[in-house]
């Protein structure tokens, strides 16, 4: 495989998970069934996306519109304060710096919203080391649909089959499948190593400065 482009998740991934996540998970639960739309069970593990998905099987496009930007507007509110101190995790810049070294073009792939990621990849100086940023934002939907994924390759001028896309959840491993982009599971967030292999990654790394390296084996076609 010629490996030209790695996408990136980045809560979880390349910064410590939001535990933040939680309190407005609540926020929107509560949010939803004060609006009388079908009652969700607060005690489900359902995503955010996830509540979204079910829900926009059920509404007209107009109606679920508004409904996302309500829900987006409580998700911002809590990324943008999470991102004045979450903290990155460790080998991420030497990381990213090899990358580049390697002549490999980066983007990060994300269901946050643009202030809150650019904030973020500020802060940590990691903002030169990424070529796209591409966040809710920029799509309809956000992963696991493809779309996302799909405008960070449509930028970054580069095909599917020519780049991987690293992830701690579930989510990102099916977000790369559903774009036909080789996935990188990572159990730097809070699914487990075992958790993440029940989706069949392509492949699972224990550690990011492992990245570097499996994207040379793959290129030369060892692994």
């Amino acid at each position: 495989m010629n490996i030209k482009a790695v996408l990136f998740d980045l809560d979880g991934t390349l910064t410590q998970y939001n535990l933040d996540y939680q309190f407005a998970r609540m926020e929107i639960v509560e949010e939803i069934n004060n609006l009388h739309l079908d009652g969700i069970d607060p005690n489900l593990d359902l995503t955010i996306n996830a509540m979204l998905y079910h829900l926009e099987e059920k509404m007209t496009r107009t109606d679920f519109t508004v409904l996302k930007h309500q829900i987006y507007g409580i998700l911002k509110k809590y990324e943008l304060e999470f991102a004045k101190k979450v903290k990155i995790l460790p080998n991420v810049q030497t990381t990213l710096k090899n990358l580049k070294d390697k002549g490999l073009k980066t983007a990060i792939v994300t269901n946050n919203c643009l202030l809150a990621a650019k904030e973020t990849i500020t802060r940590f100086h990691i903002d030169n080391l990424i070529d796209v940023l591409v966040t809710r934002d920029d799509a309809f939907m956000g992963k696991p649909d493809s779309a996302i994924v799909e405008k960070a390759l449509a930028r970054l001028g580069i095909n599917s089959g020519d780049a991987v896309f690293i992830g701690d959840s579930v989510v990102d491993i099916i977000a790369a499948r559903n774009s036909n982009v080789v996935s990188v599971a990572i159990p730097s967030g809070p699914t487990s190593s075992s958790d993440l292999l029940e989706y069949t990654p392509d492949y699972l790394i224990n550690s990011i400065s492992e990245l570097s390296l499996l994207i040379d084996t793959i290129r030369t076609n060892l692994y």
